[in-house]
C-alpha cells in the first residue's frame, strides 16, 4: 500500500497536476463564460455534453504520459513494478478526478438553478467521458504518441457534433437531450472494454521491449 501511494503521488506531482489545475480553472470560470443560470433540461444537457466532455478527454491524456521517459522503461524492464500495476494506479487517480470534477460541475449547475436529474446526468456524462478516454488510450497502443491519440478522441467528438446519430448508431455521444439511456450504457461498456484492452496491449508491448 505504501508503495502504491508513493507511485500515485509521483504520478500526480510530475505529470498529472497541470491537467488537474486546468480542470479547477475551468470549474471556477465556466459559469461566467458560458452562462449556467436557470437552464432548462435540454439546455443543461447541451452544456454538459459539449463542455465537460472536453475536460474529460483532457483528464485522460496523462495515462501514458510518463512512459516516454527512459527511467520508467528501466523500472519496467527491471521488473521492480509491473507495468500493468502502474497503469491501474494512474487510471484510478484519473477516474477519481473525472468523477469529482463531474460532480462539482453538475453541482455548480444545480446551485445556479438549472433543471435536471443529477444522478441521470452524472451517469450519462461519465459514460461519454469513459468512452472517449478509452478511445484515446486504445489509440495510443497503436500510435505510441499522445498527439495523434488525442486527435482521434477529439475528432470523434467533433464528428458527432456535426452529424446525426444514424452515422454512429449506439455510440453517438449526444443522446442526453433525447433521454436515450441505452446508448449511454453502450458507451459505458465500450469505454470499460477499450481501457481494459489498452492496458493489456500496452503491458504486453512494454514487456516485450
Amino acid at each position: 500500500m505504501e508503495k502504491d501511494l508513493k507511485l500515485s503521488r509521483t504520478f500526480f506531482r510530475f505529470h498529472y497536476w497541470p491537467f488537474v489545475a486546468v480542470t479547477i480553472l475551468f470549474l471556477m470560470t465556466f459559469p461566467f463564460l458560458f452562462g449556467a443560470q436557470y437552464l432548462e433540461p435540454e439546455q443543461t444537457a447541451m452544456i454538459v455534453e459539449r463542455l465537460f466532455t472536453i475536460i474529460g478527454i483532457v483528464l485522460f491524456i496523462p495515462l501514458y504520459l510518463p512512459d516516454t521517459q527512459k527511467k520508467i522503461l528501466a523500472v519496467v524492464r527491471a521488473k521492480k513494478t509491473s507495468y500493468s500495476r502502474l497503469l491501474i494506479l494512474r487510471l484510478v487517480q484519473i477516474l477519481a478526478m473525472v468523477l469529482i470534477s463531474l460532480a462539482v460541475f453538475l453541482l455548480v449547475l444545480k446551485l445556479n438553478r438549472s433543471e435536471f436529474n443529477f444522478l441521470e446526468f452524472f451517469f450519462a456524462e461519465f459514460a461519454t467521458v469513459l468512452f472517449l478516454g478509452g478511445l484515446l488510450n486504445i489509440s495510443y497502443t497503436f500510435f505510441q504518441n499522445l498527439i495523434p491519440s488525442t486527435m482521434v478522441a477529439m475528432m470523434y467528438y467533433v464528428l458527432n457534433m456535426f452529424s446525426g446519430s444514424k452515422y454512429f448508431g449506439p455510440f453517438y455521444l449526444y443522446t442526453l437531450m433525447e433521454n436515450d439511456w441505452q446508448s449511454k450504457i453502450w458507451l459505458f461498456l465500450a469505454g470499460v472494454v477499450l481501457l481494459t484492452v489498452s492496458i493489456i496491449f500496452s503491458t504486453q508491448q512494454k514487456n516485450n521491449v
